[in-house]
């Protein structure tokens, strides 16, 4: 049975449940009804309007049909192996998101996984966002960690060098990225496309990676 409940006051939603981590998405009209999924601390991740996102518990009254289970999320981190859309719910009727391209990390919420689309969040203009994304786009990642003398990252394959590594930094393979072969002063080597702080980048053997 579902569970229920009008908002009190004219209530923001929330792209996550905090104010201050997650930016607002839409307002709904005080006197709304709601379905209300799961509690995370004080507040709800509740449908309405074909969408699902947080409402803080105290804009919320009239409660029927049970009492909200209080959701603890596991985030193990993924990559997105192929780019797609986001939806405001597990399926394509739902509202629309944002796009999210091949390389681009996201916590997946697990266990929180209906039909196509799994609950994940990730970063967006300095907050987080949650929402659903196909789960056969997201991938595990694979990580190297550069060697003592570091990874010398460049713009492309046997491209311009943009940096040195740290020692010990971690690198993340992106998936569905093929590697590459060009040659770098006369020796051929294979490239590989990888996430390097917030940002993708190409290495090799031959510059360190793997080592």
């Amino acid at each position: 049975m579902a569970i229920t409940a009008k908002t009190s006051v004219s209530a923001t939603l929330y792209y996550g449940p905090s104010t201050s981590t997650y930016p607002a998405d839409t307002t709904l009209a005080a006197g709304t009804s709601i379905t209300i999924l799961w509690k995370e601390d004080t507040w709800y991740y509740v449908e309405a309007s074909s969408r699902r996102n947080y409402i803080q518990a105290s804009q919320v009254t009239g409660i029927t049909g049970g009492t909200p289970v209080n959701y603890v999320n596991l985030m193990p981190v993924r990559f997105v192996g192929t780019s797609g859309t986001c939806h405001l719910g597990p399926s394509t009727s739902y509202v629309s998101g944002d796009t999210l391209a091949v390389g681009t990390i996201v916590r997946y919420l697990s266990p929180k996984k209906e039909g196509d689309f799994a609950f994940v969040e990730y970063d967006s203009a300095g907050k987080k966002k949650r929402a659903w994304f196909e789960h056969m786009k997201i991938a595990q990642m694979a990580v190297r960690q550069a060697g003592s003398s570091g990874v010398v990252v460049r713009s492309a394959a046997a491209g311009s060098a943009l940096l040195t590594t740290n020692d010990g930094d971690l690198m993340y393979l992106i998936p569905g990225i093929a590697p590459v072969t060009a040659a770098l002063s006369g020796t051929t080597y294979t490239w590989y496309k990888v996430h390097y702080y917030s940002t993708n980048v190409t290495v090799s053997e031959g510059d360190g990676w793997g080592h």
